[in-house]
């Protein structure tokens, strides 16, 4: 054999040196015009590459001549090597146990060759996923490896476009299922306004006729229940008219009009007590609002932060203008959102108050999507909440 070449490292057999060499000779003309890197190693003890043909070159980048004599484990990434390890113990006969790790499959027992994947290091120091066939006999191994990192990267991608689908399926699931949660309190919300509305007329009626025949009783606990029962027909007329709010189409009459203008007719029509200071913005900013919807937003707004400040505090309300839009936000120095409540805020039923189906702020949300803006809400706990309406300028 030509000694500028490399032994294969197979060891002789009972036939020629001369027959020897032409299957030597056969072997190097097949496996130097494969793609796929072809190599043999012999253990002394650690795997050290014999031979590797041509390809190796253009796949991890070194010459033939750089590997051969050295071992395969100075390339093997060190997480894999605790997978292949046991499986070259036990074809050498130094491993007795009969579980290989799942990643090396058998491919056929009888010439002990398997199917593994490893990371190797290339020239350059970057890692390529390799998929190898290797055969062993007696002290010998044979390995056909090709370079799978594109098909892994490929199967990555695949993978977390499945996992981003699967989410997203479940997001517009989710979305759906809200969808016709909300259809349905529209239209319980209509049959309700409807049947409720007469009775509440009657009732209301009912206690006009009674106002009248007992305007001169001096009787104060009529008096009294009268007024309860006038209360309440007020408060459930209003929960109806939330209702049927919610459930009905939006339609906006668009108009110009100075911010501070209505914000200043928001407040008119909240009951605001002396134990709180209010704070309100400067400037003259024009918005293309319905001046109503928007004010029954800030109503809805300054009550909520009113009730939580019971003992007192300050509600500072401040408008930027920025990139096209007006944000405007109100600040309370109240007990804070808790976390729970914060996830659900906007929500149709969702309150946290004694009295109220939690429809306001449900409907203040409709109000400022349907005028193309946004509502955020950020709370500290027993530091306050601020609430923000973003808003286009035009």
């Amino acid at each position: 054999m030509n000694s500028s070449k490399p032994s294969l490292g197979i060891a002789p057999k009972a036939h020629s040196l001369k027959k020897r060499e032409k299957n030597e000779r056969r072997f190097r003309l097949i496996t130097e015009r494969m793609g796929d890197i072809t190599s043999t190693l012999t253990f002394s003890p650690n795997p050290t590459y014999t031979y590797v043909n041509p390809s190796v070159e253009g796949i991890l980048g070194y010459k033939p001549e750089e590997l051969i004599g050295r071992s395969t484990w100075e390339y093997i990434h060190p997480d894999d090597k605790k997978n292949i390890l046991p499986l070259l113990k036990r074809c050498l006969g130094d491993y007795q146990s009969t579980k290989i790790p799942m990643s090396l499959k058998p491919k056929e027992s009888m010439n002990h060759s398997y199917t593994l994947e490893c990371r190797f290091r290339d020239k350059s120091g970057n890692w390529h996923y390799m998929e190898s066939t290797v055969t062993f006999s007696e002290n010998v191994l044979l390995a056909i490896s090709r370079d799978i990192t594109a098909r892994k990267k490929m199967e990555a991608e695949l993978k977390r476009q499945a996992e981003n689908l699967e989410e997203l399926v479940g997001e517009r699931t989710r979305e759906l299922k809200e969808a016709e949660r909300l259809a349905a309190i529209g239209e319980l919300a209509t049959m309700v306004g409807h049947d409720l509305r007469n009775p509440l007329q009657g009732i209301s009626g009912a206690v006009y006729v009674l106002r009248t025949k007992l305007r001169t009783t001096r009787d104060e606990q009529i008096r009294t229940m009268l007024e309860i029962i006038e209360k309440d027909i007020q408060y459930s007329d209003k929960i109806i008219n939330d209702l049927l709010d919610y459930s009905r189409e939006m339609h906006l009459e668009l108009t110009k009009i100075n911010l501070s203008s209505i914000i200043k007719d928001a407040l008119a029509s909240v009951l605001v007590p002396e134990t709180i200071t209010l704070k309100l913005p400067h400037g003259e900013a024009k918005i293309n609002v319905d001046p109503e919807k928007m004010k029954r937003v800030f109503v809805n707004i300054i009550k909520n932060a009113v009730d939580a400040m019971p003992g007192g505090g300050t509600l500072t309300i401040q408008s930027e203008e920025f990139n096209g839009t007006i944000v405007i936000a109100f600040k309370d120095t109240g007990a804070g959102i808790p976390k729970e409540v914060m996830e659900k805020l906007g929500k149709p039923l969702q309150t946290t108050k004694a009295k109220g189906m939690g429809m306001g702020l449900a409907i203040c949300y409709r109000i400022v999507e349907a005028h193309h803006g946004s509502v955020a809400a950020k709370s500290i706990p027993d530091q306050g909440t601020t609430i923000i309406v973003t808003l286009p300028l035009s």
